[in-house]
């Protein structure tokens, strides 16, 4: 079952060393929490349901969301790929 309210859990430490290119300070230090407040806890603040969120759809404004992540932090798509598989788990604990 998906969660329905906002709750922000830790992340394993190799993803902070994504290095982001193009990220904001705190993204840089966390991308994987960035990744879970942009694209999945922005929208549950919103009232949007868990599986409705970009995380959950796997897109955005038609976009992948691989392919979004990957540009946003300079990623190899299948790094991005991974920073989503973690960040689902992450919220179906």
């Amino acid at each position: 079952m998906l969660p329905t309210g906002s709750r922000r859990g830790m992340f394993p430490a190799y993803v902070g060393r994504m290095n982001p290119t193009n990220a904001l300070p705190n993204e840089q230090s966390n991308p994987l929490a960035s990744i879970l407040e942009t694209y999945f806890f922005s929208y549950i603040d919103r009232g949007i349901g868990a599986d409705e969120t970009p995380l959950f759809t796997r897109t955005l404004d038609g976009t992948p969301l691989s392919t979004v992540i990957a540009e946003k932090f300079d990623l190899p798509p299948h790094y991005a790929e991974a920073a989503i598989d973690m960040a689902r788990q992450e919220m179906a604990l």
